[in-house]
């Protein structure tokens, strides 16, 4: 749906403000993690993320879903064999709309990992 679209490429547009080192060292120390800081920053700094406003409270928990999947299941370190076997449970326990979801939110941030690197 266009609601699970949009929620998507918000998280891809946001999800970099984790990795800003500046912004991230100013959060409690527990929230320093990428995941965890985006949001930490989405629930106490929301006027830095204005996209997040304009999503429906349905689409909010989407998008920390997503998230937390990324965070509980990396996928690009599985990839590399640095995603420990567990990881897949954790993954395989989610319903099957979240893991749709995670999949295009995986199709997004890969392709912005090889950008105009040639094919994956």
């Amino acid at each position: 749906s266009l609601d699970v679209i949009q929620t998507v490429l918000v998280v891809l547009a946001i999800r970099g403000l984790g990795k800003a080192k500046m912004l991230v060292q100013q959060l409690p120390m527990k929230e320093q993690e990428v995941e965890s800081a985006v949001q930490y920053i989405m629930r106490y700094h929301e006027h830095l993320v204005p996209s997040v406003q304009e999503l429906s409270p349905q689409q909010l928990e989407l998008l920390s879903d997503i998230l937390q999947m990324h965070r509980d299941f990396n996928f690009a370190q599985m990839l590399q064999g640095e995603s420990p076997a567990a990881a897949l449970g954790t993954m395989a326990s989610k319903s099957p709309e979240l893991r749709k979801c995670y999949v295009l939110f995986i199709l997004g941030f890969m392709g912005g990992i090889y950008g105009g690197g040639g094919p994956l």
